[in-house]
């Protein structure tokens, strides 16, 4: 069996090709990398079955496998790739406001162990079913001392007007929830 030049040409433009797609997949893991790094946020993937931490300055978030999270009632399910999706964001919004809130030097742990999205009921009403959000968390000294230690259900009623902050973001109910939480927690614990 012989090699011919068509077969060179094909093996070099397949080289080629292979080349440039490996240099332009390079391009897109380093500005991505660039852009995790750029905002002060580090996710730390683990297994696809186990909870996720993400990390943002002084703030370490973890959660508890979503798959255990109370379910939204309603008619469309969601996929568990869906379903960590959004955990993830709201996981880094959490860990973008507890940042932001604390005095130079401190760092927090937040554990989230309960999420329930907030669900629109259909009907004549169109009200929203708030979101509510079970958490634990700790304040660390610069020192590494615990400065606070607690508990918290974050559930609010008046949610259908402050969702608007976030107005076109699926999670816009929860993230307002978020925000306020960090208002009241850390406001009043120094800041």
């Amino acid at each position: 069996m012989g090699f011919t030049s068509a077969d060179a040409n094909a093996e070099a433009d397949s080289r080629h090709g292979a080349s440039a797609w490996g240099r332009l997949g390079t391009a897109f893991v380093m500005s991505a990398l660039l852009l995790v790094l750029s905002t002060g946020c580090s996710l730390m993937q683990k297994d696809p079955a186990q909870p996720r931490e993400v990390q943002a300055g002084t703030v370490s978030v973890t959660t508890a496998n979503p798959d255990s999270f109370t379910p939204v009632p309603s008619a469309q399910r969601e996929s568990k790739a869906a379903r960590r999706a959004w955990v993830e964001a709201l996981s880094e919004h959490l860990a973008d406001r507890v940042a932001e809130a604390l005095p130079n030097g401190e760092r927090a742990e937040v554990h989230v162990s309960d999420i329930r999205r907030a669900t629109a009921m259909t009907g004549a009403s169109q009200e929203v079913v708030p979101p509510r959000i079970v958490l634990t968390f700790k304040r660390l000294s610069p020192k590494g001392k615990v400065v606070q230690s607690a508990s918290r259900t974050l559930q609010d009623t008046s949610l259908q007007l402050k969702g608007r902050r976030y107005e076109n973001d699926p999670l816009r109910y929860e993230k307002a929830l978020v925000d306020d939480w960090v208002t009241r927690e850390f406001t009043v614990a120094g800041k």
